[in-house]
C-alpha cells in the first residue's frame, strides 16, 4: 500500500482483527489486505469525485496522480466540497468497514 494523503483517517482495526483471525498463510493475509485496499481506494475516489463539482474534477486527479501523499489535497477538497470531507471519509468508513466485515465472515 502506498501513502495516500487521506491514510490518517482510514481506520481499520476489525477488518485487521477478522483478516488476521480467518486468514491461514501470510499470502492469504496479503491477498485480502490487497483487495481491501483496492475497494478503498476506490471508494474513497468516488466518495471525492461525487462530492466536488465536476468542473474541479481533473485539476484534482492530476494533483492526485503526480503526488498522491501531498496533504494539502485534503485542503483542496475541502476548499471546493460543501460538506466535511473529513466527516464524509469517516462516515464512508463506517459504510466500508461493515461491507467487508460481512463479505469476509461469509
Amino acid at each position: 500500500m502506498s501513502k495516500l494523503f487521506y491514510d490518517h483517517l482510514i481506520i481499520l482495526t476489525e477488518v485487521e482483527t477478522e483478516i488476521k483471525s480467518m486468514a491461514e498463510t501470510e499470502e492469504e493475509r496479503h491477498e485480502l489486505w490487497q483487495i481491501v485496499d483496492e475497494i478503498l481506494h476506490h471508494r474513497i475516489l468516488h466518495l471525492f469525485l461525487d462530492k466536488l463539482p465536476e468542473m474541479h474534477h481533473d485539476e484534482f486527479l492530476h494533483r492526485f496522480h503526480k503526488s498522491p501523499h501531498d496533504e494539502n489535497l485534503l485542503g483542496f477538497l475541502n476548499e471546493r466540497i460543501e460538506e466535511n470531507v473529513e466527516e464524509l471519509i469517516k462516515e464512508e468508513m463506517e459504510l466500508l468497514t461493515s461491507e467487508i466485515l460481512r463479505e469476509i465472515r461469509k
